[in-house]
């Protein structure tokens, strides 16, 4: 076991606490459910097999009662560099499609390198190195009519890798 096994092990940690803390806390109804996407299908996109967390159902955010729902998928292995994937969905009111997306376009994380994904109406993506330099993790926010979709992806083996697997992604949850 190499010396830096705990901090590997954190950052899963780490990973798993963001996905639970928007996942499982507060699981949402918006233009979906977590079947656009599935388990055999996150695991084509990650290009390994995955296991679903469990959806707790749709919730309600402020300020408008906007409706939140949260999918979450992780690889099937001990490896604390396991490739995840998540994806949210969002569905403001009309009125609020414009600054919602604008709020969650950013992403709002460090050392992140831009790149246009060119799914849904409008979309922006990013993807950087993980904190060790091995892996590689990935954000897209994509609106799509009036639903907003946040899609993550964590643990790939390039940036590549993680822009492939993000595009993938928005492309079939931009589909009618």
């Amino acid at each position: 076991m190499s010396a830096d096994h705990p901090v590997r092990t954190t950052r899963k940690v780490a990973w798993v606490s963001v996905f639970i803390a928007l996942g499982v806390s507060g699981l949402a109804t918006a233009a979906g459910d977590c079947t656009q996407i599935d388990a055999g299908a996150a695991g084509n996109l990650l290009g390994v097999p995955v296991r679903a967390f469990p959806n707790q159902g749709h919730s309600k955010l402020s300020p408008d009662n906007m409706d939140f729902l949260s999918c979450t998928f992780i690889e099937v292995t001990r490896n604390p560099t396991a490739r995840t994937f998540s994806y949210l969905i969002y569905t403001p009111i009309p009125k609020d499609i414009a600054g919602v997306y604008a709020s969650l376009a950013d992403g709002n994380f460090p050392r992140k390198q831009l790149f246009s994904p060119n799914v849904g109406n409008q979309s922006s993506g990013w993807f950087r190195s993980s904190v060790s330099d091995d892996t590689f993790e990935g954000y897209v926010a994509m609106q799509t009519g009036s639903v907003i979709y946040v899609i993550k992806v964590g643990g790939m083996p390039s940036s590549d890798a993680v822009k492939n697997a993000l595009v993938s992604a928005g492309k079939i949850l931009a589909k009618p």
